[in-house]
């Protein structure tokens, strides 16, 4: 997996049968723990059976931290049938911030009606359907990160596309949400000096992020 990551145009996609090394990680033969082993690239991965009370979710969970040693964009994201079983547990990779992007957007463009459905599980306490449209995550995740902060747009812009499945439009929403709430002030005028329409958010527009009515810690 390295090698291809080093390349830095690359888009990985890795099925991995979570539930299936599950079963085999207490194998009694060497040569099969061991191939789980080379597969995840650390020792670490046959001590999970004696420490974790969840191994399915640790055995995700390490992959994740093994692929981020090699790729700046990682994501977990699994695909469920019409009665939302998982069929796949799928990781993304890339050190590609295009790649990236247009890996997200076309998991938002994912038509249920074609029997199968995706969500985002990177974080395994917040689980994300994208067929939902539901920007409440974001919308605390962006207060949490910003909060009393004083900053420009394209720095919101760029956690959000960074850091979270959802895209720059799902950020604008956030901010009109916000700012129809006072929940925020935008400055009249951009860096530019030019004005700033209000309900629009350039990348040059100045966010606060009121602490007296936002919850920091929410």
């Amino acid at each position: 997996m390295q090698k291809f990551l080093r390349n830095e145009k690359t888009e990985v996609f890795v099925n991995i049968m979570i539930s299936a090394i599950n079963i085999f990680l207490s194998h009694p033969k060497d040569s099969v723990r061991e191939s789980i082993k080379d597969l995840y690239g650390t020792d670490e991965v046959l001590e999970i059976p004696r420490i974790s009370p969840d191994r399915d979710r640790d055995l995700r969970l390490l992959y994740q931290q093994q692929l981020r040693k090699s790729a700046k964009f990682v994501r977990y994201f699994e695909m469920g049938d019409r009665k939302d079983r998982i069929i796949y547990c799928l990781f993304f990779a890339s050190n590609h911030h295009l790649g990236y992007l247009k890996m997200k957007e076309a998991f938002w463009k994912v038509d249920k009606r074609a029997g199968f459905c995706f969500s985002d599980a990177t974080n395994p306490d917040r689980l994300i359907l994208f067929e939902k449209g539901d920007i409440s995550s974001l919308i605390s995740d962006i207060s949490k990160k910003f909060c009393r902060k004083r900053v420009f747009v394209r720095e919101i812009r760029e956690y959000t596309e960074k850091e979270t499945i959802f895209l720059e439009r799902h950020m604008k929403e956030v901010l009109k949400q916000l700012e129809n709430q006072r929940l925020i002030d935008v400055e009249n005028l951009k860096a530019d000096g030019e004005k700033r329409r209000r309900g629009t958010f350039p990348s040059d527009a100045i966010v606060s992020f009121n602490s007296d009515v936002i919850d920091c810690q929410s």
